[in-house]
C-alpha cells in the first residue's frame, strides 16, 4: 500500500475482527461521527500529492485570508491540510510528525455536549463537538 508509514489513518483491519454491537457504538457525548478533521503538515504540496496517490483523487490547493491550505471531502468527511509554517500555533502540534490531527468535528445528537472539549482530554487536538 503506498505511503502506509506517511499518512496517520492508514491501518490493517483488526484480525480477528472486533464484533460491535450498537450499544458499543454509543458514547455519552451523543457523538454520531466525524464530520470535520483538520490536518497540520509539514509541507502541503507533499501532503497533498500523498493523499492525491492514496486516494485517486485530485486536490487543490487554494487560499483563504492570505494563507494555503487544501480542502476535500470523503464521504460525508470534510478534510483540511494546512502547512504548519504558515499557522504558527499548529507547530508545536506537528514536532517531529509529518503531519498530525489538530482540530476533530464531531457531530453529537445531545445539544447540551456541543462545545469544544477540553484540551488535556484531547491529544494536543482541538475536540469540537457540533449539534447535529
Amino acid at each position: 500500500m503506498p505511503f502506509a508509514d506517511a499518512l496517520p489513518f492508514v491501518r490493517d483491519p483488526y484480525v480477528p475482527e472486533q464484533p460491535t454491537s450498537q450499544d458499543d457504538m454509543r458514547h455519552g457525548n451523543g457523538a454520531l461521527g466525524i464530520s470535520h478533521v483538520v490536518y497540520g503538515v509539514g509541507d502541503l504540496e507533499a501532503a497533498t500529492a500523498d493523499y492525491e496517490g492514496l486516494l485517486g483523487i485530485e486536490i487543490s490547493i487554494s487560499t483563504r485570508d492570505g494563507k494555503r491550505r487544501a480542502v476535500f471531502e470523503l464521504g460525508d468527511v470534510t478534510v483540511t491540510l494546512l502547512p504548519v509554517g504558515e499557522f504558527p500555533h499548529l507547530a508545536a502540534a506537528l514536532s517531529d510528525k509529518r503531519e498530525t490531527p489538530v482540530q476533530v468535528t464531531l457531530g453529537t445528537n445531545n445539544e447540551a455536549s456541543a462545545g469544544l472539549l477540553a484540551m488535556d482530554k484531547s491529544h494536543r487536538a482541538e475536540i469540537v463537538l457540533e449539534h447535529a
